[in-house]
């Protein structure tokens, strides 16, 4: 049997899922005739695409959680922008709720802490749409922020 290969397509439903205790990003493009928006269909339809993680700075480990999490954001559109640019159905899913509001309706000058008023600045290149994905449904990412390797 002959293994088939999926390349990207900037056509399709893509989505960039993030973790909870890391830098991390998980990319994958639908394949499935599902009706669901985010990935968790049980028929294997969102085929990983591309995946990153890296440690936290001394620095970004005090980052409050919100700053945290809009950092793996920004961290995972920085790292995939030559395939996402371009896609025309980009799907961002998180796990921390607060997040959504802050990076798909409020506008810059609502923002009064700077950590996401910066964070969010990097993301105004990028066009997406934004899911929360509760910890327990947001398996794929959540297991880059629980590998247990020693960091360098």
């Amino acid at each position: 049997m002959q293994e088939v290969v999926c390349l990207f397509d900037p056509n399709r439903s893509t989505c960039l899922s993030t973790p909870i205790n890391t830098v991390g990003f998980l990319l994958r493009q639908k394949y499935c005739q599902c009706t669901s928006k985010t990935p968790g269909c049980f028929h294997d339809g969102w085929k990983l695409c591309l995946a990153g993680s890296r440690f936290r700075t001394a620095t970004e480990s005090r980052y409050p959680s919100i700053e945290g999490e809009a950092l793996n954001v920004v961290y995972g559109l920085h790292q995939t922008k030559y395939y996402i640019l371009a896609c025309t159905n980009l799907i961002m899913t998180t796990d921390h709720k607060p997040l959504v509001k802050i990076l798909s309706d409020k506008a810059l000058t609502d923002i009064g802490n700077k950590g996401p008023l910066n964070l969010k600045e990097k993301s105004l290149d990028y066009s997406f749409t934004i899911f929360h994905i509760p910890g327990h449904g947001n398996t794929g990412p959540d297991a880059i922020s629980r590998y247990t390797a020693n960091p360098p």
